[in-house]
């Protein structure tokens, strides 16, 4: 349990040394599950399903086993084995959603849109007050580009998350619809966009996906400075090197701009530049 606690604090290494231990003293299936994932992590995909055959040694009906392989055979464009993983983790288990909502994204992946929403549906009527199903196709639609269908399949997600007991699918229908709306810039929704991602921070002050698109929203209103903040934060908050770059970056740009803005000097230096470069048709 220790190992598995560092894990989701994002300690790996610890994690993994700890894991090692667990099984040493008493193999059990989640421990190896755990570490198959720390592996997954560090890009070792063999020895990540060398752990999950292990497992399956122990339980060879564990649906979670299935269901974390499909996920690497999905990550890896292994189509077909991924779809027989997930239908083994819902065979296995019938009441866990994500295998239904995981053959419903392989099979758009596969380019087979009917057979998506086909599996949509399925999900809906064993699950139909489950959030995680309008939340993960409204995410299908919005690559698809159908924006306005996805927004209300969001809202729906928004509203039956708020009707049940604890967390499902958290933030993640605000954060979704709020970047559509920020991706068609009309001043009704980057009124409603900034709403959104406000509500997100509030309701998950730890979520640095959120305070980076409130960040952006407000670096656009020329409020630098809160920009500026928001970025730091969500570079704080960012559980991997990537994401934690990604944030420093947007927040030191921003100290930049603010910098060059407030020097009228460089300030007219760049814009005669650029109304230069407007003149030539460069830009």
């Amino acid at each position: 349990h220790v190992g598995i606690f560092k894990f989701l604090k994002n300690d790996p290494l610890s994690a993994h040394d700890d894991l090692k231990q667990a099984l040493e003293y008493h193999p059990r299936v989640n421990s190896y599950i755990y570490l198959a994932l720390i592996m997954a992590d560090k890009g070792q995909a063999t020895e990540y399903f060398e752990n999950f055959d292990k497992a399956l040694e122990l339980d060879p009906n564990c649906a979670a086993v299935y269901y974390h392989r499909g996920q690497m055979y999905f990550i890896t464009q292994q189509y077909e084995n991924a779809g027989k993983d997930f239908d083994k983790a819902k065979e296995c288990n019938e009441n866990n959603i994500f295998p239904y909502i995981q053959l419903a994204c392989l099979a758009y992946r596969e380019n087979k849109f009917e057979d998506c929403q086909t599996l949509f549906s399925e999900a809906r009527r064993k699950f139909p007050t489950a959030p995680e199903v309008p939340n993960f196709y409204a995410e299908i639609l919005s690559d698809k580009g159908d924006l306005a269908n996805a927004k209300k399949q969001y809202e729906i997600a928004r509203k039956l998350e708020d009707a049940l007991d604890g967390i499902h699918v958290g933030i993640a229908p605000l954060v979704g619809k709020a970047t559509l709306l920020a991706r068609e810039p009309t001043v009704e929704n980057f009124v409603e966009a900034t709403q959104n991602f406000e509500e997100a921070c509030e309701k998950d002050p730890r979520s640095e996906q959120a305070k980076i698109g409130l960040a952006q929203l407000k670096l656009q209103q020329e409020e630098v400075d809160e920009a500026i903040t928001l970025f730091e934060e969500a570079a704080d908050l960012a559980r991997s090197f990537d994401e934690k770059l990604q944030a420093t970056t947007f927040a030191e740009a921003t100290k930049i701009q603010k910098k060059i803005r407030a020097d009228p000097i460089i300030s007219a230096k760049i814009e005669e530049t650029l109304a230069a470069y407007r003149a030539q048709g460069m830009i």
